[in-house]
């Protein structure tokens, strides 16, 4: 890290494949170069808990991003609007990610973190459930012209 210019840096991204080679980077960072500000990629759930004790904030599970993208682009696919599309995956990452913090806590109690999820799942599909129900009237149902192009033609518009 010093032969890399961690002295004079002001960030440290940590994307290894090797959740205990990661832990063991952050470590040896917040040691030696504790100005740094460590972002980090993480492979699971347990494995973004254990850098939460870390006291890392900006954790990026890898498989979080496509799978949201994924689910947003066929949710625009097959005939929904794109802005809801997107929306629902930003809200489905605000509520993972507090979650992943919330279930943190919890995680060293089995019955507790198996009840925890539960309620945050419940949580979270009530929500998506209103949200869904509100798409039809949303104001800002004119932000995707994309299915107005499709529907009508790019002349027309």
């Amino acid at each position: 890290l010093h032969a890399a210019g961690a002295d004079g840096a002001r960030l440290l991204i940590v994307a290894v494949d090797d959740a205990d080679k990661t832990r063991e980077i952050i470590k040896t960072a917040q040691k030696h170069f504790p100005h740094l500000h460590i972002m980090t990629r993480s492979v699971s759930w347990n494995d973004s808990y254990d850098l939460i004790d870390l006291g890392i904030e900006d954790i990026y599970r890898e498989t979080l991003d496509t799978s949201l993208r994924l689910g947003a682009d066929a949710l625009a696919f097959l005939g929904g609007r794109k802005h809801q599309a997107y929306r629902s995956a930003k809200t489905l990452r605000k509520h993972d990610e507090r979650y992943l913090r919330e279930l943190a806590e919890m995680r060293h109690d089995d019955k507790m973190l198996i009840s925890g999820a539960r309620e945050r799942i419940q949580a979270l599909e009530q929500r998506m459930l209103l949200q869904q129900q509100n798409d039809g009237i949303d104001r800002d149902l004119g932000w995707d012209a994309t299915t107005l192009i499709d529907e009508f033609g790019e002349d027309k518009l």
